[in-house]
């Protein structure tokens, strides 16, 4: 189950860093005698990650440096490992990551992404919400940050031109769907106090 969400929010994130290539190549200046599709496949590198397992049972650097081990834990209702960061990069946007896996278990008891969009934060937030095959059901979530929205178990979230990738699920391994939304604005409010 993890490796499912990772993928899921891996996904979310390039969908997101595709976005933020065309805004890039739409701000440039001249012309090109490129296609805007062959632009687009040169201006989106194929992504880095890196996995770097936080040892500190308190908040870590990265990501992690969001929620203590004890928030993570208390917001997923069990006992999670220490948050393992890492990052993503992909074009112009780097993520960062950090999982708190069930202890037992395999699965993310709490999960927290961060990227930084530069200057066109608003209108990539808003090309990513639309995105139908990253959000199709994307569900507004008012009160959060500057915007948010719920869609893939995710709740995401804007302030000023940070993004936010949100995941809180419970160790019986049921998908949650909307019931999750409280403990991810929840988990938002824990990370949004401390950007």
């Amino acid at each position: 189950r993890a490796e499912r969400f990772s993928v899921r929010q891996r996904r979310a994130v390039l969908s997101l860093v595709a976005a933020a290539g065309t805004m890039a190549l739409l701000a440039g200046c001249g012309s090109s005698s490129a296609s805007p599709a062959t632009a687009a496949k040169s201006a989106n590198p194929a992504p880095s990650v890196a996995v770097t397992p936080s040892a500190a049972l308190t908040a870590g650097g990265g990501a992690c440096k969001y929620v203590t081990v004890a928030q993570a834990a208390a917001l997923a209702t069990s006992p999670v490992k220490p948050g393992v960061e890492r990052t993503l990069t992909s074009g112009p946007v780097t993520s960062k990551f950090c999982d708190y896996i069930f202890d037992p278990g395999n699965g993310p008891g709490a999960s927290v992404a961060v990227a930084e969009l530069g200057p066109n934060g608003p209108s990539l937030f808003a090309q990513f919400r639309a995105d139908p095959t990253s959000n199709p059901d994307a569900q507004p979530v008012s009160g959060v940050g500057d915007e948010a929205f719920y869609a893939n178990g995710n709740l995401t979230v804007r302030k000023g031109n940070t993004l936010l990738i949100l995941f809180v699920g419970r160790n019986s391994g049921y998908p949650r769907g909307a019931k999750a939304v409280p403990d991810e604005i929840s988990l938002a409010a824990l990370v949004l106090a401390k950007l």
